[in-house]
């Protein structure tokens, strides 16, 4: 699910050529629903609106030989029904055993600090509507599609406790990034080939295989990111524990070290976005409390 109706398009339609280059097998079905506005690349057409396509194998990276599926005109992919729509769609024209959905676009999370809540917050920007996909939205398109076993963000900032809590019934693995995502994000050949030869793989190998491939990607040229797995059954027993830790804090009555360990923590991106880890690890290493 492609939003390329803003200033990742020529990222996003080079993406799609490298679905093409790895191509749907008689074992594994590749589907995408992409969308473009004017104003940010002309190649391949120049077309405009939301279509669908059933990925097939094509060297030419310039542009798509895929069949379209169809031209859905110009929908708004920051509406989560659209997305919903399409999972939906893919799940209903392409049955497997195992399914993986990827959201592809901007990200951002849960996001406080640049203003209102409901409008910072999400995934799948769309500038032709000015709309898009926030975290508890997301949730329920996942809801609305059904289970599928992964669910990957090819986008900014996704992987946070309040994502992952909010789409944890809905899927089984979740992968995503808890940095920014460089503009080329998914490296989509590196990725499906080893699926479209191995199309048995279980959900953790798929997953694990969508984590290696980026890094793989972007250690081979040097360059920094983060990607990760969450599995969506150990989620609750995180908000348990944090909720513990965060009594146990509060009990201790020691404001110093949670400010200097808050302060200390990691951060991507954002000031505010500080690595759970890293702070709990900084407030058990430098306190007395054994609680």
């Amino acid at each position: 699910y492609s939003s390329a109706k803003n200033d990742l398009e020529k990222f996003l339609l080079a993406d799609l050529n490298e679905m093409e280059l790895i191509g749907s097998t008689g074992k594994v079905n590749i589907v995408a629903e992409v969308g473009r506005i004017d104003g940010y690349d002309a190649s391949d057409g120049d077309w405009k609106g939301v279509r669908r396509y059933y990925i097939t194998k094509d060297s030419d990276k310039t542009k798509m030989g895929s069949k379209m599926l169809k031209d859905m005109g110009m929908l708004d992919q920051g509406d989560y029904r659209t997305l919903a729509a399409f999972g939906k769609w893919a799940k209903a024209a392409y049955p497997a055993k195992k399914y993986m959905l990827i959201v592809s676009n901007h990200g951002s999370g849960w996001e406080k600090g640049a203003g209102s809540e409901a409008l910072t917050k999400g995934i799948s920007y769309d500038e032709q509507s000015g709309n898009h996909i926030n975290t508890p939205q997301l949730g329920l398109a996942l809801k609305e599609i059904g289970k599928v076993d992964v669910f990957g963000t090819d986008a900014c900032l996704m992987q946070m406790a309040e994502v992952v809590y909010e789409i944890k019934d809905s899927v089984d693995y979740i992968v995503g990034s808890e940095e920014t995502e460089p503009g080329d994000g998914y490296t989509y050949n590196d990725f499906l080939g080893p699926v479209v030869k191995n199309p048995a793989m279980g959900a953790i190998e798929l997953a694990k295989q969508a984590v290696n491939a980026y890094a793989d990607h972007y250690d081979g040229i040097d360059q920094g990111y983060t990607q990760s797995l969450a599995k969506s059954s150990s989620v609750n027993k995180l908000l348990t524990e944090t909720n513990a830790f965060a009594e146990a804090m509060m009990a201790s009555g020691d404001k110093t070290l949670a400010k200097s360990a808050r302060g200390a923590a990691i951060n991507y991106a954002m000031d505010e976005n500080r690595d759970l880890y890293d702070f709990t690890r900084r407030v058990v290493e430098g306190g007395a409390n054994a609680d």
